[in-house]
């Protein structure tokens, strides 16, 4: 196996650079950490006030309601001034007396009343059952800083061989950076048993390419093109045209598949004889 293939020195490597005194925060004046402070001690006053959701002393100006008949009720200054996607979705809704009701269909009331603290607090309760939902919001309303917090919770959850491959589509969609690597690491410890399981044969196209891209094992290289080929052999399949009048090449059909995904293949960790046997090299 190549060092440079060394999963556990990688890891390593990964956790230390995470740990390096280099990344610490600026050590803060005196005056500077006070101001801080109190910056922070009436974030959480606000952030009190939304957690009660009293509206009758809460002076909130904007109404959340949700399809399952729930509501939410925030300011909306606090809200639109840290994402211009809400901003441009809200800003044309603003009326200069009474308050606004706005209707939220696409997530559920629990998940967004986080997403609000978060906002509110800069801290939020993740959970195994809802960070792709908060991943999927921080995208959409563009919060970089809670992007940032999810990808840190997905990086460090458990990953096991029955949520591996939903992760894989999460990473595929949003493309967080220490997610990814923790993903790369699972998947270069775990590479032949993740290969063999029926799952892998229905990843979309697009997850092949992102699990083609990490860094694998080099004396599993071959195990791992045979299994994509199978997968090519699997779509080509599902592709070919039922009516049997109409020109079907499957080596084509093969190579069609593979074509992005050739190029991430480490042809030189294999047998000459092996990928002669497959796509004719």
């Amino acid at each position: 196996m190549d060092y440079y293939d060394d999963y556990s020195y990688h890891y390593r490597k990964r956790l230390y650079r995470r740990k390096s005194p280099m990344d610490s925060p600026p050590k803060l004046s005196r005056e500077a950490l006070v101001l801080q402070n109190n910056a922070y001690q009436l974030q959480l006053q606000r952030y009190k006030i939304f957690k009660e959701q009293n509206p009758e002393t809460g002076n909130f100006d904007l109404t959340l309601e949700f399809s399952d008949g729930k509501k939410l009720y925030v300011h909306k200054f606090h809200i639109i001034s840290v994402s211009e996607t809400l901003n441009a979705m809200l800003s044309d809704r603003w009326s200069n007396n009474g308050d606004e009701t706005v209707k939220i269909e696409s997530y559920s009331s629990e998940n967004f009343f986080q997403f609000l603290s978060f906002l509110y607090s800069g801290g939020c309760d993740l959970t195994n059952e809802n960070v792709f939902q908060l991943t999927d919001m921080a995208e959409f309303y563009g919060i970089q800083t809670l992007r940032d917090f999810c990808d840190s919770f997905l990086s460090n959850m458990e990953y096991t061989m029955e949520n591996f491959f939903d992760m894989l589509e999460l990473q595929e969609r949003y493309s967080l950076k220490d997610f990814n690597e923790s993903l790369q690491y699972f998947f270069g410890s775990n590479l032949k048993v993740l290969i063999d399981a029926q799952k892998f044969l229905t990843l979309k196209k697009s997850v092949i390419k992102l699990l083609s891209s990490f860094k694998r094992p080099s004396d599993h290289e071959e195990s791992f093109f045979k299994a994509v080929y199978k997968w090519a052999e699997g779509q080509a399949l599902i592709k070919q045209p039922v009516s049997v009048e109409q020109d079907f090449s499957m080596d084509d059909a093969i190579k069609n598949e593979l074509s992005e995904i050739l190029p991430l293949i480490k042809f030189a960790h294999m047998k000459y004889e092996s990928v002669k046997s497959l796509i004719g090299m």
